[in-house]
């Protein structure tokens, strides 16, 4: 028998010895979670890192170590702006690195656009980013996560389509002619820059009923009746008008369309003619 004392005694041992375990237990379930989180962060397909509240780099998956050219393991410690560094594409200025301005407002924060990321190799990424403050349970700010994706050869694709662009508008404009497209779902018209300038607009996507009354009112019903027979019966579209600028300047324009029924939407191409019907009423008077 054990007298109360040594009964005490080891009551509270058992106690301790319980919460010893249920301690090990807890701890070895929150050392997991964190190494799934931790694998999961590293295994995401954009490019993460983190930083403490001192703007040091605390992780990087690989994503990341592949855009800066270092390893998770070289740029432990490390202040972010010495890891990260951006520019801008257009000026070469230096970016101020978003980790500083997210502690500095303690709100997400997003790149501009036209930012390069230059690895230590030297060589050069589009990329695209937000970063978002950590925060404690009491919402204190204890670091920052950046999240970035290299969009090199999207950003490439945006600035060819924007080159063709303007390489299409240079020829509509010295050739006289434009396209539209008629959504008869909303009735709006959007023209291309050739097309506003033969009808001579400023924007580019119109009512239908304000486009309708640029031509003279005389053609009204030749325009009508064609898109009509050419959205019910697919009838040819191709007609010859008059329109009255703006400037009060008269142009002759030829047009051409195809209806999408799949769309619901009416393709055309505008020609000003101006000059060559000028040129046969000439022939004709002088004949």
């Amino acid at each position: 028998t054990c007298s109360p004392k040594e009964l005490e005694l080891s009551n509270a041992l058992s106690n301790i010895v319980a919460l010893a375990l249920q301690n090990s237990i807890l701890h070895k379930k929150l050392a997991k979670k964190n190494e799934e989180l931790r694998t999961t962060l590293l295994s995401i397909g954009d490019a993460v890192i983190s930083t403490d509240i001192e703007g040091n780099v605390v992780l990087m998956n690989h994503v990341a170590e592949n855009l800066c050219g270092y390893s998770n393991k070289e740029a432990y410690g490390k202040p972010f702006k010495k890891v990260f560094k951006i520019v801008n594409s257009k000026t070469r200025e230096i970016l101020e690195d978003p980790v500083s301005k997210v502690i500095d407002e303690g709100q997400r924060v997003h790149l501009a656009n036209h930012t390069i990321l230059i690895s230590t190799t030297g060589k050069e990424f589009q990329i695209s980013d937000s970063a978002a403050p950590i925060l404690d349970k009491n919402g204190e700010i204890t670091g920052v996560v950046l999240v970035f994706s290299d969009v090199t050869e999207e950003y490439g694709l945006r600035e060819d389509l924007k080159k063709s662009k303007e390489n299409l508008d240079k020829a509509e404009l010295m050739g006289g002619f434009g396209n539209w497209e008629l959504d008869l779902n909303n009735k709006t018209i959007t023209g291309s820059t050739g097309a506003a300038n033969i009808y001579g607009l400023e924007k580019e996507t119109f009512i239908l009923e304000e486009v309708q009354k640029i031509p003279l009112l005389e053609y009204r019903k030749t325009l009508d009746e064609a898109l009509d027979k050419l959205i019910k019966e697919n009838k040819p579209y191709s007609v010859e008008f008059k329109i009255k600028k703006p400037d009060g300047k008269i142009r002759f324009v030829h047009s051409e369309a195809k209806f999408e029924a799949r769309s619901n939407k009416v393709f055309g191409v505008l020609n000003d003619i101006t000059d060559s019907k000028l040129a046969e009423e000439a022939l004709l008077a002088s004949e």
